[in-house]
Order: structure tokens, then C-alpha cells, then sequence
């Protein structure tokens, strides 16, 4: 039987980077029984979402860039993200919390979507879909202003967010009607709570979380 008893974030870290074998971590975060990780392994790239119960992984989700994104930059070392994990766990979150909250609120009323300025840093750096780029601010917002209108069946679901330190990590999905159009992970990083780079990966169209 698992221990009711959440292991030390240094456990968790340590757990979390052997979950995915033969792969590289990029980038790592862990609040409580879960961990966020941003991975490589050989030529494919994505994100994962894992919560443990004591030492043992109960639930996995994962999703990877699609072709074409390229690696990604600055890839990190991973002798060090587990130390970076811990330091991230201790931090206070609640700024990375409330932005996050305060953006759900947006994608769930997206008349409000010029708020996002006051959230996201002008340029953004973006890692997929498609490869790295930057982000003008306006063509952002004018995308999310823009969702209802180009389809009004379609909503934003937050499915669930791991926020820690400067981190967050969103499983998200898109529904039409009681259908899921879309679903996937974003990696957001933030600086002094506002996001100035995001990482994404998603299912194949059409296909849910489970």
C-alpha cells in the first residue's frame, strides 16, 4: 500500500526524472505529489504531468511536440533541474497562482482578453505549436478575443494546473459541445508574475485526456 504521507520534493524530483527512461529533462517543477517535466528523448520533445501517492507513480500525462517544432532551445542539464526543482517546491507561488487563476478566468469570459496585456510580457518567447518564435502581444490577444467568434461551441477547459515558483503547468483542454477538439500541456515561466515564455504539445486532434 502507498504511504498517505507526501515524500521531500528532493524525492519527488528524483522519482519524476526517472519516469521517463532514455529521456533528457529540460526543465522540471514539483508542488506536493506532483511533478511537471519538459523532456527530450532521442529527436521527440513534450511535456509531462505525473502525481505520485508516497513513492509510487499513479497517474501520467503526456504529450509531445508535434514534427517540425524542432528541439528545444536551450535544452537544460539534468544534473541540475533537480536541485532547480527543489529550490522552485520552497518558493512562494502565489503570485504564479493568482496570474494563473486570473488567466482561466479570462479564456472562460474572452470579451475581458485585452487583460492579458497586463499578464504576458510584449515580445513573448514561444516554443511550439510550430517552431520557436516570438510572440506579438496583439496578435495574442486578438486570438483569444477572436475564439468565440470564429466558433461559438468552442470552450477552454483547465483540466488541472501545478504551479511552483516562477513555473506552471497547464493541462488544458478544448471542447465543442460535450466533444473534445483539442487537449495538451503548456509550460508557462514567469517573471514577477508575468508570463514571458511558454512551452506547448498536444494530443492528436480530437483525442482526450483519459
Amino acid at each position: 500500500m502507498a504511504s498517505a504521507i507526501t515524500p521531500h520534493p528532493g524525492t519527488i524530483a528524483a522519482l519524476a526524472g526517472q519516469a521517463l527512461p532514455g529521456a533528457q529533462i529540460d526543465d522540471l517543477l514539483v508542488a506536493g505529489e506532483c511533478a511537471g517535466l519538459r523532456w527530450t528523448r532521442g529527436e521527440e520533445t513534450g511535456l509531462s504531468l505525473l502525481r505520485f501517492e508516497g513513492e509510487l507513480l499513479v497517474q501520467s500525462w503526456s504529450a509531445a511536440r508535434h514534427n517540425g517544432g524542432g528541439p528545444w532551445p536551450k535544452a537544460g542539464v539534468t544534473a541540475e533541474v533537480v536541485p532547480l526543482a527543489i529550490k522552485r517546491a520552497a518558493a512562494d507561488r502565489s503570485s504564479t497562482h493568482a496570474t494563473m487563476e486570473r488567466y482561466f478566468a479570462i479564456r472562460a469570459d474572452v470579451s475581458r482578453a485585452d487583460e492579458l496585456r497586463e499578464m504576458f510580457r510584449e515580445p513573448m518567447v514561444v516554443h511550439g505549436p510550430g517552431p520557436t518564435r516570438v510572440e506579438n502581444l496583439d496578435e495574442f490577444v486578438v486570438r483569444v478575443k477572436s475564439e468565440k467568434d470564429a466558433d461559438p461551441l468552442l470552450a477552454f477547459r483547465a483540466d488541472g494546473v501545478l504551479c511552483a515558483g516562477d513555473r506552471a503547468l497547464l493541462r488544458w483542454s478544448y471542447l465543442k459541445g460535450e466533444a473534445v477538439a483539442a487537449a495538451g500541456l503548456t509550460l508557462y515561466a514567469l517573471d514577477g508574475g508575468v508570463v514571458a515564455e511558454r512551452w506547448q504539445t498536444s494530443l492528436r486532434e480530437g483525442v482526450p485526456w483519459m
